[in-house]
């Protein structure tokens, strides 16, 4: 058989391309995004000490997990960036090496290696359903669990349901949430085993006694239980504005359903071509988890539903997708003297899938129905350098189309130092008390994400710390009242009503932050002394092309922003 003849040295040497490959075309990040979270949680575990008084810190509990205590004993001997690197490439791997796995579980035979490639390459691209990334460019617990639940997904294919159903259990004590919707997947996988059904009941046992570890001090200290239920029309409210892309499918725009239409529509055609019980049901698992989603955050606007990021099992909907549009397209390519108008077509709506191109999936789609091309066994053996080829040509090709046509060029940003306020935050790790509390714009910007690790000092709040009120109705209470007291306003308020002006709920938000911002840049010496006595802040940062404060010390000051002291 053709896949017995590729050896696995030639395998690894794929698997190192396509994920340098993979860095090629999205870059990496240290310090932003979700890391502004993180990270304070890490360097809490390192010292206990560190960080007394932000108000996100000390609701760690909301995020059960084993991630940052794992780290600890090897952070005290590498340096976090270095560490960090070496986990993303291995979890970018891992993903890589599940999906071809996957692959390869699903059609095995001669054109096995085909197809892992083939969805390998699809994989690579940058791409978001529903505001789910189908991997981040940095290191968080949701990417280092990724491959490892695909694996546990060709586990299940291989109906070796236990061993599926423990590793679920043992990627939950790193993040639950999405160990949680694999194990859902795998349910309905054994469900639909006639032969091994009773899995439904010993699964999710030996799930559950592999995530003890984690489960039993969440259901003692009662991990989410946070917000009551029915949660009060605020919360509500914060929680659409901060996370509606992860929940709340009524604010999501045209362009993301319709990005969420292609793959469905390469699944749906290529499992009509070829019948996958274990995707059909897997496909089931993700329907049904979507519509408790639903019906949780829309209709009856259960707090757990949010907690559970249900809507997020979406992000297994492009893997499967990959591998099955790959051995569609294998079966439709056309053979010497057929017609070649239909098997151009499967592949265009592959590549528009795979690239997230609206503008090539529809066209090529509606041709598809058109000439409804035919899927058979293909008619000749196909060497696998070909593919191989086609990524080492792929990836420079991706690459400078994406900096010369439309300007994204990958970020390498692996070290703080790198983004723009660093010598501020270096100058605050080294000159600012211990337990400094420091104020910051309200915006989203990097180095406001970063300050909390780069400077190793407590913030009163950010923007991005709002989305942990989805856990806890008393940090989005307080949240929105340190909000409201950077800018002095009641920014919020507006969002409240149903009268939109014409605008989409994203221009609404986004005029919103802009009040936010305008607020914090006019403050006055009564406003900030105010942030010193209600909540203890000492240190405020703004911009240096924001109003100078001459009523406070100015401690730093450099051509990017000014650190004043609040207190005498």
């Amino acid at each position: 058989m053709f896949q017995e003849r590729v050896s696995w040295g030639f395998r690894l040497a794929v698997l190192a391309l396509f994920t340098c490959t993979w860095f090629v075309i999205n870059g990496y990040s240290f310090g932003i995004v979700d890391h502004a979270i993180h990270l304070g949680f890490l360097l809490r575990e390192l010292d206990p000490s560190l960080l007394k008084g932000d108000p996100l810190i000390e609701a760690a509990a909301n995020h059960p997990s084993f991630f940052w205590t794992l780290q600890v004993p090897l952070v005290r001997h590498v340096p976090v960036e270095v560490l960090y690197a070496v986990v993303h490439i291995a979890s970018v791997a891992l993903m890589l090496a599940g999906t071809s796995a996957l692959a390869r579980a699903l059609y095995p035979g001669r054109y096995s290696e085909w197809v892992a490639t083939v969805a390998m390459l699809s994989v690579l691209i940058p791409r978001s359903y529903a505001g789910i990334p189908m991997l981040d460019e940095l290191v968080l617990n949701r990417t280092v669990s990724l491959g490892p639940l695909l694996f546990a997904l060709v586990l299940g294919v291989k109906r070796r349901y236990g061993a599926a159903f423990v590793l679920t259990g043992l990627v939950f004590l790193i993040h639950p949430t999405t160990a949680i919707h694999a194990a859902i997947l795998l349910w309905f996988a054994a469900l639909f085993d006639r032969e091994k059904r009773l899995a439904i009941v010993t699964g999710p046992l030996l799930c559950m006694l592999a995530a003890s570890p984690l489960l039993v001090p969440m259901l003692r200290q009662g991990a989410a239980a946070g917000v009551p239920f029915p949660p009060p029309d605020e919360w509500v409210l914060l929680t659409r504005v901060l996370v509606s892309w992860h929940h709340y499918p009524r604010d999501w725009t045209a362009v993301v359903w319709l990005q969420l239409l292609v793959p469905l529509v390469v699944l749906g055609l290529s499992l009509r071509a070829h019948r996958s019980r274990p995707v059909e049901a897997y496909l089931c698992g993700v329907a049904f988890t979507c519509v408790l989603g639903v019906l949780g955050t829309e209709v009856l606007h259960l707090p757990t539903a949010l907690h559970l990021h249900l809507l997020e099992v979406l992000r297994f909907v492009p893997y499967l997708a990959a591998v099955c549009g790959a051995a569609w397209l294998l079966e439709t390519w056309p053979a010497p003297g057929e017609r070649k108008l239909p098997g151009v077509a499967a592949a265009l709506l592959y590549l528009g899938f795979s690239t997230v191109q609206l503008e090539v999936s529809f066209p090529a789609m509606l041709a598809v129905f058109l000439l409804r091309p035919a899927a058979r066994t293909p008619p000749r053996p196909m060497g696998l350098r070909w593919p191989v080829a086609l990524g080492v040509i792929a990836a420079p090709l991706i690459l400078a189309i994406r900096i010369y046509y439309f300007k994204v060029p990958p970020n390498f940003l692996p070290r703080l130092d790198m983004y723009k306020g660093w010598r501020m935050m270096a100058w605050s790790e080294q000159h600012l008390p211990k337990d400094a509390l420091v104020v910051l714009p309200p915006f989203f910007h990097e180095w406001d994400l970063a300050f909390r690790f780069g400077a190793k000092r407590a913030t009163f709040t950010t923007y991005k710390d709002g989305a942990e009120g989805s856990f806890s109705l008393a940090f989005m209470l307080d949240w929105k009242q340190r909000m409201e007291a950077l800018c002095g306003c009641q920014p919020f308020d507006v969002l409240a009503t149903r009268d939109n002006g014409g605008k989409t709920w994203e221009e609404r938000v986004n005029a919103m932050r802009a009040v936010l911002k305008q607020g914090y840049q006019n403050s006055d010496a009564a406003r900030l002394r105010g942030l010193g006595s209600r909540y203890g802040a000492t240190h405020a940062v703004f911009e240096a092309t924001d109003p100078a404060h001459p009523e406070f010390t100015l401690l730093y000051s450099d051509d990017e922003y000014r650190l004043y002291q609040l207190t005498p």
